[in-house]
């Protein structure tokens, strides 16, 4: 157990928060998905791990590209697709990891301060419990079909 807690802090010293603290929260594979110039919605995707001891909330995220970001879960009842907003995302602790990903729980990104195209960057603050951000840069990425998942959102 001392082990496992000696390389979570000592991954945990690489990486440095907004705020100029430690953090042992690390994101991987975060992009959003391209849509079309009028699109008054757009998706965010990643993976967040936890190296510290113990579990982390994902409480919310800003940019200064969009007017506020919301996180969402897709769920399908009777055959109808929708989202609901959630208040947080627990990432458990000791490399326990957390997928926000398409038909699942995502960064709903609303209100783009302009058009976003495929091959853009986009730098996003995630806000966790404990005073905590982590900034990241997430590419824009088209997925070569319709963006059926947030057409209707309002």
């Amino acid at each position: 157990m001392l082990s496992r807690y000696l390389i979570s802090l000592i991954i945990g010293l690489g990486a440095v928060g907004s705020g100029g603290a430690e953090t042992t929260l690390s994101v991987h594979n975060a992009w959003i998905r391209e849509a079309p110039p009028t699109a008054t919605a757009l998706a965010g995707y990643l993976t967040i791990e936890n190296h510290g001891v113990t579990p982390r909330k994902l409480i919310g995220a800003e940019s200064a590209e969009f007017g506020s970001i919301e996180l969402h879960q897709s769920i399908v009842k009777n055959d109808v697709a929708s989202m609901v907003p959630k208040k947080s995302v627990t990432i458990p602790p000791a490399g326990g990891k957390v997928e926000l990903r398409p038909n699942g729980c995502h960064l709903m990104m609303l209100a783009p301060t302009k058009p976003l195209r495929a091959g853009q960057q986009v730098t996003v603050t995630l806000k966790f419990n404990g005073n905590e951000n982590v900034t990241t840069t997430m590419p824009v990425r088209s997925t070569g079909g319709t963006a059926m998942h947030h057409r209707n959102h309002h």
